[in-house]
């Protein structure tokens, strides 16, 4: 018994990290454990703890769930603006190098004369 003792301080310990850094589920596994293992003084609040949080930020978690639809359908309608304005802006942009000839502007010049290619 004085082994899972040891065993079971050391997973309340692990479990009182992972509960500051607001792991809830881990926190919970490693309490149920502890008190599987050897009850000890105070787990049974820990674990209650535990859950009352768990659930308080699972609360807030699906709260901030029904925001994003709408925050999503912001994002999609600016967006779909500044992809017209981008389209825009690129038909007005002019071609950077006069040496690039694209296929429409070959058929537009006239054929050299036999004296430009001297």
């Amino acid at each position: 018994m004085e082994c899972n003792k040891d065993e079971a301080v050391r997973a309340r310990r692990l479990g009182e990290q992972y509960l500051t850094k607001n792991d809830f589920s881990k926190a919970l596994n490693l309490f149920m454990k502890s008190k599987r293992l050897y009850p000890t003084d105070g787990i049974d609040d820990l674990i209650s703890t535990v859950e009352q949080q768990q659930h308080h930020h699972q609360q807030q978690y699906n709260s901030t769930d029904q925001q994003q639809p709408q925050q999503q359908q912001t994002e999609q309608q600016y967006n779909n603006n500044s992809s017209s304005t981008q389209s825009n802006f690129n038909d007005n942009v002019q071609q950077p190098h006069a040496s690039i000839v694209s296929p429409q502007q070959q058929q537009q010049q006239p054929p050299p004369t036999p004296f430009e290619f001297q």
